[in-house]
């Protein structure tokens, strides 16, 4: 069977107000995808309206980053994503509380205003690019990584893929086995941050090989029914990313 298409992404900042029904209602709905490319003029104008934005114990976080990259990843993931919620919420996107749950995941804040089928959401970033994810109602997750050197990979692979899935990554010719191993990891870490968790939650799965069986569901859609089902991502050259969506 062959894979999927790639799922597009939309550029932030978008090109006029946001309204309300930006995000489907629909359970059914695919994730709705966002890219913020920091090479984007549009991007660099926008910054500095986000900062305010963000909550106190953010902005120590963001005091706290040494590189100019990460303060600017770090914000604009943050930024954006109160804005985009703000627009499904119809709230003031200061208004927005954050929470972060036990494995660094951002969650909003338990609120009596808010009701069963609040927005979910996921953040992911890494090189130039921030990408979020949103569903109406469903867990979502996401994942990009910019392509890089990479020499360890293939311990890397054996540590946490299952044993078919390294061979056939190692049977390719080295540079598209780097590529192909990229991927994998996405879809594999998406699926856990679809899951609420992450590789730092998976640490002991790592370690007695139980995290395989995500990467096994990862490279095939049917292997593992009730997992988050998982897609690749369009995005611009030098990156692989995926988005995972709990099934209905």
């Amino acid at each position: 069977m062959s894979a999927p298409a790639p799922l597009p992404l939309r550029p932030w900042p978008p090109v006029g107000p946001l309204e309300r029904g930006w995000l489907s209602p629909s359970p059914a709905a695919p994730p709705a995808l966002w890219c913020i490319d920091r090479r984007a003029a549009a991007v660099a104008a926008a910054l500095p309206a986000l900062l305010p934005l963000l909550s106190a114990p953010e902005q120590e976080r963001l005091q706290r980053l040494r590189r100019s990259g990460d303060q600017e990843r770090f914000a604009l993931g943050r930024g954006a994503l109160r804005q985009l919620l703000a627009a499904c919420l119809d709230r003031p996107a200061g208004e927005i509380q954050l929470v972060i749950n036990r494995h660094g995941k951002p969650l909003l804040s338990p609120d009596p205003l808010q009701h069963m089928g609040v927005p979910q959401f996921n953040v992911a970033h890494s090189g130039d690019l921030v990408l979020l994810a949103f569903h109406h109602c469903r867990p979502v997750g996401i994942d990009v990584e910019r392509h890089r050197p990479l020499p360890a990979w293939p311990a890397i692979a054996q540590r946490c893929f299952p044993a078919s899935l390294v061979a056939e990554l190692e049977a390719l010719p080295a540079e598209a086995g780097h590529c192909a191993f990229l991927r994998h990891w996405c879809r594999l870490e998406a699926r856990l941050k679809a899951d609420g968790t992450g590789l730092a939650a998976a640490g002991q799965g790592l370690a007695d090989g139980t995290a395989a069986n995500s990467a096994t569901a990862a490279s095939d859609p049917l292997a593992c029914s009730d997992r988050p089902a998982c897609s690749d991502l369009l995005l611009p050259a030098g990156y692989s990313g995926a988005v995972a969506l709990a099934r209905l």
